[in-house]
C-alpha cells in the first residue's frame, strides 16, 4: 500500500526509481514464510523436499547410469532404422508408395527426401532422450510403431515387420516408468519419515520404548 501510494502521488518519478519500488512490492511474497512456522505439516513438507535433494541426486546418477546402459542395447538394435521416405502429397499419389519405395535410393529417385524420426536411436544422446521419453510415457505410442515398423539402417520402414520390438519397448516402460519413479518417491518419503521422527522426538527412543 505504501508504495502504491508513493506511485499514485508522484507521477513524475523516473522509471529507475519506479522499476526500484516494484521490487519492493515483491517482497510481500515473504509473508508466506510465516506459514512455514503456523503451520506444522507444511514446514515438515518443505524440510523433507530440502533433505531429500542429496538423495535425489544420488538416484539421478544412477537413474542416468540406468538408461545409458539401455541406450547402448537400444543403439546397436536399433541405429539409423526409423528414418523413412518423404514424398510431397501429388507425388505420392501418383505411385504405389508401398510396392515402389523399398529403400533410401527409390526415395531420392522419386524426388523424395529421406527423413528421420523426431525421436530415434542414432546416438547415445539421441538413445538416452527416447528412453527418457520411454520412462515417461510421453510420445510412447509413436517410438513404438517406429520400433515395430523398422527394417534396417537404409530401407524404408514395413508395417509391423518384426512385432517383437515393440514388445522390447513396452517391457521397457513398464520396468523402467516403475523403476525410476519408485526410487524418487522412496527417497522422499524415508526423508519425510526422518523429519518426522525428528519432530516427534522419537529418534531418541530405543527399540524397546518404541
Amino acid at each position: 500500500p505504501v508504495v502504491g501510494f508513493i506511485l499514485e502521488k508522484n507521477g513524475n518519478i523516473s522509471e529507475d526509481i519506479v522499476s526500484n519500488l516494484e521490487l519492493l512490492k515483491m517482497l510481500r511474497v515473504l509473508r508466506s514464510m510465516r506459514l512455514f512456522t503456523s503451520i506444522e505439516g507444511l514446514r515438515l513438507a518443505v524440510l523433507s523436499l530440502i533433505n531429500s535433494i542429496p538423495g535425489i541426486f544420488n538416484v539421478a546418477v544412477v537413474t542416468l547410469l540406468f538408461f545409458v546402459l539401455f541406450g547402448i542395447f537400444f543403439l546397436n538394435l536399433f541405429k539409423g532404422s526409423f528414418y523413412s521416405c518423404w514424398l510431397p502429397p501429388r507425388a505420392k499419389s501418383s505411385i504405389d508408395f508401398d510396392a515402389v519405395i523399398a529403400n533410401k535410393y527409390d526415395c531420392y529417385n522419386f524426388g523424395g527426401r529421406w527423413v528421420n524420426s523426431r525421436v530415434n536411436f542414432d546416438s547415445l544422446g539421441s538413445a538416452v532422450m527416447s528412453l527418457f521419453i520411454i520412462a515417461t510415457a510421453e510420445g510412447f505410442p509413436g517410438l513404438v510403431l517406429s520400433a515395430a515398423d523398422a527394417v534396417a539402417p537404409g530401407i524404408q520402414p514395413q508395417r509391423d515387420n518384426n512385432v517383437a520390438f515393440k514388445w522390447v519397448i513396452i517391457a521397457y516402460m513398464l520396468f523402467g516408468s516403475m523403476f525410476v519413479t519408485n526410487l524418487f518417491i522412496e527417497v522422499v518419503i524415508n526423508t519425510f519419515d526422518k523429519e518426522q521422527a525428528k519432530i516427534d522426538r522419537d529418534f531418541m527412543l530405543t527399540t524397546f520404548q518404541k
